[in-house]
């Protein structure tokens, strides 16, 4: 039964992998300093055909994705296939990850319906078939939890078990730094169980030193020669430079009221709340250390989705940990009310019925109402790849803010501009060149072109042709 779920997952992963989700910006971005990285060690961009600059501010994905994508770049060749090969592996490892650590603390039954709920939820695929860090770094998150739950089993003893517990939480952290609030829910949560926990402090020294050494190269090799910090820590803080953050919070906020994916996830969030509220008011039953870290977590990691530009894409790394917690949450709650309502056979029958309607929902959207399914017959993929084919490599072209489109290219003969936020604008000298006419085309987005075509200044290009979503400008 669970190597066919593996299996099932597997298939999802790889059915349609480079058409569905289609190229978009953040995985150009995150493939270009991939392709950049082996041998220099470095995150670096193309902004012309002679100039590499470096990437750690707008390339926030961390080398647990980046470096791993390098290392097959070089030995298979750079292109979206071999990028996203590597994320159906983490895909894989999440969902093995899942079972694993729901087992350890809630025992076989109860891991086949997390992952039966993780591995059905559509945004897995939709956030983990592109090249990005949330994937990747809830892997290393499950893991860390896992790992901590048996040193908790295990009475906080075993130095192997400190070790595997740091070394995993750093790198979900230098995945992505969303994923800071990590750091701040094991921290909360040291101090809730403080009473239980008896730490081997050698054991300790290894497990910091472990989490450390992911984290201080991922800061030098994020961060490492880039003056201005400042400008890093600001774009953490307002990554998308809106102007007023806490108009943006509250129209936010009305979102878990009045639209589907968030009422989910707030659903799965007052459902974990109930649940620990009886296990610890009416049957004084202590949480698990790990349980009380993902609480924490999903809520901070809803405050972190209030202050940007809504995306729910913000929200996936705290569904998933609710989803892993939500079986037992649920069977605990209708215990209850069934103890309440004398009616012993209630729990048995009502939670599987509950999940299993759940669970075949959200195959239903895998297959045909998510946003991975709106795009199994997107064409974005091929057309890139057929107009870049038939390109000259002797001539050169400039990418006008389609960081994608660079994945397909078959030299670097080009320009790039690439406009991430009013606050965080790359290759903008580079422009200069297209006002004096010295790349022989351009390609940009449709909507870019034909909203702003007035006030771009692109004088001395007219337009060739169309396809998917992207402009050719052809210079006069």
């Amino acid at each position: 039964m669970i190597s066919a779920i593996f299996l099932v997952v597997l298939l999802i992963s790889t059915y349609k992998l480079t058409i569905s989700p289609p190229p978009w910006y953040d995985e150009g971005i995150i493939i270009q300093t991939a392709k950049h990285m082996y041998g220099t060690g470095e995150l670096l961009i193309r902004v012309a055909p002679d100039t590499l600059i470096k990437a750690g501010v707008i390339a926030s994905t961390g080398f647990p994705v980046v470096l791993p994508e390098s290392i097959i770049f070089h030995f298979f060749g750079s292109g979206l296939f071999q990028a996203r090969m590597l994320m159906v592996l983490y895909i894989f490892g999440l969902v093995v990850a899942v079972y694993f650590f729901a087992r350890e603390l809630y025992g076989k039954k109860i891991a086949l319906y997390s992952l039966l709920l993780v591995g059905s939820f559509a945004q897995v695929y939709g956030n983990g078939k592109n090249v990005l860090g949330e994937v990747p770094g809830l892997f290393f998150l499950v893991l860390f939890l896992f790992f901590l739950t048996r040193l908790e089993r295990r009475d906080f003893k075993g130095w192997h078990l400190y070790v595997l517990a740091g070394l995993t939480a750093g790198l979900a952290v230098a995945t992505k730094p969303i994923f800071l609030i990590l750091l701040g829910a094991g921290g909360i949560a040291y101090f809730i169980h403080i009473r239980k926990i008896k730490f081997e402090f050698r054991s300790l020294f290894l497990g910091v030193l472990s989490l450390l050494v992911p984290l201080g190269y991922w800061a030098w090799n994020q961060f490492g020669g880039y003056a201005n910090v400042q400008a890093v820590l600001n774009d953490y803080a307002n990554p998308y430079a809106l102007s007023d953050v806490s108009a943006m919070m509250l129209t936010n906020a009305k979102l878990f009221f009045t639209s589907t994916t968030p009422i989910y996830f707030a659903l799965l969030l007052v459902a974990l709340l109930v649940s620990f509220g009886i296990r610890r008011f009416r049957e004084g039953a202590p949480l698990k250390i790990a349980e009380t870290i993902i609480l924490i977590f999903s809520i901070l990691d809803v405050v972190v989705f209030l202050r940007t530009a809504g995306w729910y894409r913000y929200l996936f790394i705290g569904f998933v940990p609710l989803l892993i917690l939500f079986p037992y949450a649920l069977e605990n709650i209708i215990y209850w009310v069934g103890s309440l309502l004398r009616t012993p056979s209630f729990s048995g029958k009502l939670t599987p019925t509950i999940l299993g309607l759940l669970i075949l929902f959200q195959f239903y959207q895998i297959g045909f109402s998510s946003f991975v399914s709106d795009y199994y017959t997107s064409t974005r993929s091929a057309s890139l790849e057929q107009y870049f084919s038939m390109q000259d490599p002797a001539k050169s072209v400039f990418l006008y803010d389609i960081p994608e489109a660079v994945i397909f290219l078959k030299s670097e003969n080009y320009y790039q501009y690439l406009h991430v936020s009013d606050s965080l604008i790359v290759g903008q000298d580079e422009v200069e060149k297209i006002y004096v006419g010295i790349p022989d085309s351009i390609v940009l987005g449709s909507r870019t072109w034909d909203a702003w075509k007035l006030n771009l200044g692109f004088d001395r290009y007219s337009e060739k042709e169309r396809f998917e979503r992207y402009v050719v400008l052809e210079r006069l």
